[in-house]
């Protein structure tokens, strides 16, 4: 009996040694448990973090996109409000009754008063006449004479309608906005044309529009300029040819702008020279250009 019991306690302690050395069933299930529910709430978790983030970029490139709209339609008013007032001038100049004569003895007339109005305007605005031949007949500088029949903003006036366009100057070379206004006949006959006074003003001058510290954009690393319907560059601070004045590219092979009617405005992306932009544009109503605000992507994911 001793014996037996001798081996029945031995058995005991190596099944209860067994035990301790092997872990539970119920141990097991409750590790797996606690994994599942760990794994169950980190997903959703690392799903929402990601969610969040990528939230939180599109609500950046929207407010990019809403700034760059805004300062572009700033841009362009601001714009149309220069040349609305540079046509308003020109009509107001031509309506001067020394400009109403053109015979001999009025060309030393017309040309003081030329130069008068012209100072007063700025020294880089200058005004002429022009007989309905398209000959000049007076100047406010002094510059070669020259003709102007071929213009077609000269065409339009000698019919009675003020025009404006977009050329080389046949003085100095340089691209101007040139304005046409047709010289009317006083009292009894008010409707007849005599003659045309031109206004020119030099791009470069028209630059100072956007690249005035009061109209400069507050968005960091912006870039203004402005192109006509063709894409070619007519204003950009330190460039008046068809490049802007930062890439060496037209803008046509890598701006695409949906012209559509007066006044419209929106946003659109571009890549030039391996950089990608948000631009916001606005349609200028005087000469149905548009002004554009670009911005770096980089400044502001």
């Amino acid at each position: 009996m001793n014996r037996l019991h001798v081996v029945t306690r031995r058995a005991a302690r190596a099944i209860q040694s067994a035990r301790l050395r092997v872990p539970l069933p119920t141990s097991t299930l409750r590790v797996r448990i606690v994994l599942i529910i760990a794994i169950s709430i980190a997903i959703p978790l690392g799903t929402i973090g990601l969610a969040v983030s990528l939230n939180y970029r599109a609500e950046l490139r929207r407010e990019a996109e809403r700034g760059v709209v805004a300062e572009a339609t700033a841009t362009a008013k601001l714009i149309d409000l220069h040349l609305t007032s540079l046509l308003a001038t020109a009509r107001a100049t031509a309506s001067l009754g020394q400009l109403r004569s053109y015979g001999d003895d009025a060309r030393a007339d017309q040309n003081q008063a030329l130069r008068e109005f012209a100072t007063r305007l700025g020294s880089n605005t200058r005004l002429a006449t022009f007989t309905l031949d398209g000959n000049r007949f007076a100047t406010s500088n002094d510059t070669p004479s020259f003709n102007i029949s071929a213009y077609q903003g000269f065409v339009t006036a000698v019919e009675g309608t003020q025009a404006w366009q977009v050329t080389r100057s046949l003085t100095t070379g340089r691209h101007g906005f040139y304005v046409m206004t047709p010289v009317m006949a006083s009292l009894p006959q008010p409707s007849q044309v005599v003659g045309v006074l031109g206004m020119g003003v030099e791009l470069e001058d028209l630059d100072d529009i956007i690249d005035h510290p009061a109209s400069k954009s507050s968005l960091n690393r912006a870039i203004t300029f402005v192109i006509d319907d063709e894409s070619n560059v007519v204003l950009d601070p330190g460039s008046v040819t068809s490049l802007p004045s930062w890439t060496i590219h037209p803008p046509k092979d890598w701006l695409k702008i949906p012209f559509g009617a007066i006044g419209n405005s929106g946003s659109v992306s571009f890549s030039v020279d391996g950089q990608a932009f948000i631009a916001g544009y606005s349609r200028i109503e005087q000469t149905g250009w548009v002004a554009v605000v670009a911005v770096p992507e980089t400044t502001i994911m």
